[in-house]
């Protein structure tokens, strides 16, 4: 037994070189130690040994690239020397506010013009006068968006519209200034109503800018009527 152990003793020291040899580097230096690899792969930024490269999974491309939708056309428009309207894609609510304010506001110039001939109160000939003028002014300035677009503002009344029209040019003084009053207070309390909801959600700067600069002259213009109609009511000519 004991010739035994020391035969086994011999061998295990003679292959110790030969294991020690193997576990060094490929010159036959000492083997590296765990911060000599760590290291390597810091040797050159942003690169790293192929076999550090081989344990990272390859991943397609489209896997990781963000998603991502192309902004709408008008909020591509800055609010100051932005182009004029229907040049870029409108919002449909946006689309319906221009029509309906337009509308409206060619109405209120037709309306006023008749008040100046058949009203019979000079205060509501001076009312007709003043809805010319602003809502002219308007007018004015809602083409001047669209003039070098596509779009196309009305140019005659709505259905609606030329029916009270008309009903007010079988009327005249005292009759007509009433029906002319109270009809140009549901107007202006619709046309303000239709100016807030633009303020507070519509989309295009020019028309958010238009209705937030033309609500206080409509909310005057029904303070006015306001003031008119209760003039009128008693009036008995």
């Amino acid at each position: 037994m004991r010739l035994l152990a020391l035969a086994l003793l011999a061998t295990t020291f003679a292959a110790a070189p030969a294991l020690a040899q193997d576990a060094g580097g490929a010159d036959g230096g000492p083997s590296p130690t765990r911060t000599d690899q760590d290291n390597r792969y810091l040797e050159i930024p942003g690169e790293m040994t192929p076999d550090a490269r081989a344990t990272i999974p390859a991943t397609p491309l489209l896997a990781v690239a963000p998603n991502y939708s192309p902004m709408p056309q008008y909020a591509q428009v800055p609010t100051s020397g932005a182009p004029p309207v229907g040049s870029r894609i409108l919002d449909r609510q946006d689309e319906i506010f221009l029509h309906e304010i337009a509308a409206a506001g060619m109405t209120e110039v037709e309306f006023g013009q008749l008040a100046q001939q058949r009203a019979g109160n000079p205060s509501v000939r001076d009312f007709g006068r003043q809805m010319v003028e602003d809502h002219g002014k308007a007018n004015a300035r809602l083409n001047a968006m669209v003039q070098t677009s596509e779009i196309k503002l009305p140019t005659a009344m709505n259905p609606t519209y030329k029916k009270g029209f008309d009903d007010l040019t079988r009327l005249q003084g005292a009759a007509f200034d009433r029906a002319y009053i109270k009809g140009q207070i549901d107007d202006h309390t619709r046309v303000a109503q239709m100016l807030e909801h633009q303020i507070a959600h519509g989309k295009d700067p020019q028309l958010k800018a238009f209705a937030a600069e033309t609500l206080p002259t409509v909310r005057h213009h029904l303070e006015i009527a306001h003031t008119l109609q209760t003039r009128v009511q008693t009036s008995q000519r």
